[in-house]
């Protein structure tokens, strides 16, 4: 009997208006994996810049999520236009504001909290997820919106 349940969400998930959980789930799974890799074999350690892609993947992925999520249940009607397309960048923004604080109470930082090189690498971060966040409203505008007002006509 859930096999069944199992099933009938796959399909759900495949006939949905967009595919934009694709990319968001693709995106976010290399970045999970590649956290994981980081971290077991301490490759955060051996070199320095290992979590700037992590984060542009990051952004990139929870980009493709909110647009799909968004768009998928009508939260913005009429598409992704001008100020819709910063909500999605500011949920973004919030989710790595939440991320790095995140790395301060589990003390994974890296640096000393305050100290400059603490504020570099966390600025560098949150602009490495909104900077992914904006790839991905790059391609959702190029790709899925193209799309849905070509369908529209």
């Amino acid at each position: 009997m859930d096999a069944a349940f199992v099933v009938y969400d796959i399909l759900l998930l495949i006939i949905m208006k967009n595919r934009a959980y694709i990319p968001a789930g693709i995106s976010l799974l290399v970045a999970l994996g590649m956290h994981y890799a980081g971290n077991h074999w301490h490759i955060y350690t051996l070199i320095s810049w290992y979590d700037d892609p992590l984060h542009f993947l990051s952004g990139l992925g929870l980009g493709f999520f909110f647009y799909w999520f968004i768009s998928e249940f009508d939260i913005i009607k009429g598409g992704l236009r001008g100020m819709d397309l910063w909500v999605i960048v500011g949920l973004v923004l919030i989710c790595g504001t939440v991320w790095e604080c995140f790395e301060v109470i589990t003390d994974t930082a890296g640096y000393p909290i305050g100290s400059v090189a603490y504020v570099v690498d966390t600025t560098k971060d949150i602009v490495n997820g909104v900077v992914g966040s904006i790839a991905a409203l790059i391609i959702i505008s190029e790709t899925f919106e193209k799309k849905n007002n070509e369908n529209k006509k």
